[in-house]
């Protein structure tokens, strides 16, 4: 179930990028580089880079083209300003504590005009509001390497230090200066792909994960006080 409503992710994220082989394309968490290589060639571009923490998958990344620089997306990215015409992450800031730095760094490096992808689950699907009414542990909130305070306890999990709800993304990214231009949603356990589908279009909020496509409008630097509408 898990598996399927992930790659349906996957999938949405690869349908909000904008052909153009002449972009240039930083991936951060780029892992060993699959899925990258796949955002690069929806865009269709060869110019690619990525920012990787783990030194192995960094390594797999290279050999497979990608410009990659081994480091921490809580820190500053090792690029100039307005240097990429597409950011992209796909669930990874839900692992980062430094949610200020990584937006912050995005919209530096990005040139105007340019836009950002984001996916990542969220905080209110129905399955996690389920847990909680019953006195239980979010699954997606991950307190230590297994599952702890739930019935899935000792199952393994995957590093998530926050997560978001749909609204608080969007007043997130307003906050740090950029525009919304379209947000997709997949997902709604327990339900099989079809019904899901159906009921993540009807009730957004509740989705298990959403995708949100961003772009900047200015160069200039930007006062992190807007008023969020």
């Amino acid at each position: 179930m898990t598996g399927r409503a992930y790659r349906e992710n996957q999938s949405q994220f690869l349908r909000l990028v904008d052909k153009n082989s002449n972009a240039r394309l930083l991936d951060i968490g780029c892992d060993d580089g699959e899925f990258t290589l796949g955002i690069a060639r929806a865009i269709e571009t060869g110019e690619v880079y990525g920012i990787e923490i783990n030194p192995d998958r960094a390594k797999m990344a290279l050999e497979r083209g990608i410009k990659v620089y081994l480091g921490d997306a809580n820190t500053p990215f090792p690029f100039e300003n307005n240097f990429f015409d597409v950011v992209t992450a796909n669930q990874l800031i839900e692992h980062l504590y430094n949610t200020e730095n990584f937006l912050k760094e995005i919209y530096r490096v990005l040139k105007k005009g340019g836009y950002a992808i984001i996916s990542t689950p969220n905080l209110c699907s129905w399955h996690n509001i389920l847990f909680m009414l019953f006195g239980m542990q979010p699954a997606g909130m991950h307190l230590i390497k297994i599952q702890a305070g739930n019935f899935l306890y000792d199952t393994p999990t995957h590093g998530h230090i926050k997560l978001f709800s749909l609204k608080a993304i969007k007043d997130i990214v307003r906050f740090y200066g950029f525009n919304i231009e379209r947000i997709l949603v997949n997902g709604y356990y327990p339900f099989p792909k079809f019904i899901a589908n159906f009921l993540s279009c009807l009730d957004k909020n509740h989705a298990v994960y959403f995708v949100i496509k961003i772009y900047k409008t200015q160069n200039e630097d930007i006062t992190y006080n807007q008023k969020v509408s």
